[in-house]
């Protein structure tokens, strides 16, 4: 009865400047089934205005041009705390995703952090924290971050308060370019905003010595979203790095790599967790090699120590990282990833890695992609989504695996290897032209996701749909 087009240009006119467009889409709106059309939008909530004037309309609430956008948001924060699963769903990703201003709904969303309802909570801290870019997240949401680390409940609202509030404060400052009026108009908000943040940073670096090991990796994730950290907040990064819970290890690592080329570690201070006895520590390690300070011969060192080791998940992360690190680190080890690849005793998964690096490194790379379309039939679903990825990075280079990933994104025994082979498809671009009457059957399946990724195939294909 509807299509998205459809949909997408009631929003595109609700969104207008000129209130007569609005006027227009309003009484288009009113033309269509208002209980059917109020169904198909929940399960599409990228249209937050069509979504909040359907709730407001159904409520009874006075909808008019001149306060469609104010009303239509009010509904829309409302249905974040109202009885309907379905709802309260549609409504969280439609304030994520819909680009929309929050300012005028801030305190409802603050009253929906209170809610006793857990999965409520847990959507109003994840708008707060990454609403549309822009957007600023009042202070007082951010001035007590430890203590909303230590709800039992609640963990990621004062994480994703804080590295919202500095993200979107940063992106705002960076999209006014060089315009004086609009920087002069920003600068009370940004000074304002970030003078927080160095309380911030301390208190979360307090956080990483907890007893608690999901507060450890709930702080060092705090660091990486935000980029900013101290020189203690690094050192105490480095020392979690070690840690032996996965999880803080691992977001310990993330947030040491967000910081990147202001990461002021030498090579040395990596040392002691390249040697650590537990394996997630050392593929951690092994993925900050090419952010820290280090010679090429330094960095080949640790990386050859790395491919040999009895790890295999520590060596398909050294095989991976070489595709980081400069030629001068890279030349001599791309001979071992050969050999590798060439040796079907090898396990599968640090062939399909190898092929992945090699392909990039040394052209066309025949061998390479055979390896990963090999790797698409296997057993291991793991090693499927892994080959299936590496193609779709490849491009138009890997144009012969068309056929294999079309087979790929038909097997059901795994959803996620079947949407890597789709989105694979979808990045080959133009070259994955002979898959188009394959997708186009995939778009009458039954998970909706393959329908989804295979109508973005088709569209990044050129090829024209009215609908999914």
């Amino acid at each position: 009865m509807f299509t998205d087009r459809q949909v997408s240009r009631l929003e595109k006119d609700l969104r207008h400047d000129d209130s007569k467009v609005r006027a227009q889409g309003l009484r288009r709106m009113a033309r269509l089934p208002r209980d059917a059309l109020l169904a198909y939008v929940i399960e599409r909530p990228w249209v937050p205005l069509v979504l909040g004037t359907l709730l407001a309309l159904e409520a009874g609430d006075p909808v008019a041009t001149g306060n469609l956008e104010e009303v239509a948001l009010a509904r829309v924060a409302a249905a974040l705390s109202g009885r309907s699963v379905a709802r309260r769903r549609a409504a969280h990703k439609a304030l994520i995703h819909g680009n929309v201003s929050l300012a005028s709904i801030l305190p409802a969303l603050e009253r929906c952090t209170r809610d006793r309802r857990r999965d409520v909570r847990r959507r109003a801290a994840d708008v707060l924290g990454w609403g549309a870019p822009g957007q600023t997240v009042p202070t007082a949401d951010v001035s007590h971050v430890e203590s909303q680390l230590r709800d039992p409940v609640l963990r990621e609202l004062g994480f994703s308060s804080a590295a919202g509030m500095i993200r979107r404060l940063l992106e705002a400052l960076a999209a006014a370019g060089a315009h004086a009026g609009t920087r002069q108009s920003l600068a009370g908000a940004v000074h304002t905003g970030l003078a927080p943040l160095e309380d911030v940073i301390d208190q979360l670096t307090r956080a990483l010595g907890d007893d608690d090991a999901r507060l450890r990796a709930q702080a060092a994730g705090a660091l990486g979203a935000t980029k900013a950290a101290d020189g203690r907040a690094v050192r105490a990064l480095i020392r979690v790095l070690g840690d032996a819970d996965e999880r803080a290890s691992g977001q310990a690592c993330f947030a040491l790599l967000r910081l990147g080329g202001a990461l002021a570690v030498a090579a040395d201070r990596l040392e002691p967790h390249l040697g650590n006895p537990l394996p997630h520590v050392r593929a951690n390690a092994v993925r900050l090699l090419p952010v820290v300070w280090a010679t090429p011969a330094a960095r080949r060192d640790a990386l050859a120590r790395a491919l040999a080791d009895p790890s295999v998940d520590v060596q398909v992360v050294a095989t991976e990282t070489l595709a980081k690190v400069g030629e001068e680190v890279r030349a001599e080890l791309l001979a071992i990833l050969q050999a590798r690849l060439d040796d079907r005793a090898s396990p599968l998964r640090l062939r399909v890695a190898s092929a992945h690096t090699l392909a990039h490194f040394t052209g066309t790379g025949e061998r390479p992609i055979a390896v990963l379309i090999e790797s698409l039939r296997a057993a291991d679903p793991s090693v499927r989504r892994a080959a299936a990825s590496a193609l779709g990075c490849l491009g138009g280079r890997a144009a012969q695996a068309v056929p294999a990933l079309l087979t790929a994104a038909r097997d059901r025994r795994e959803c996620n290897a079947r949407y890597a082979a789709l989105w694979a498809l979808r990045d080959l671009g133009p070259k994955a032209r002979p898959a188009a009457g394959g997708l186009r059957g995939l778009l009458e399946d039954p998970d909706p996701r393959v329908r989804r990724f295979a109508a973005e195939a088709l569209a990044r294909l050129g090829v024209v749909r009215d609908s999914c």
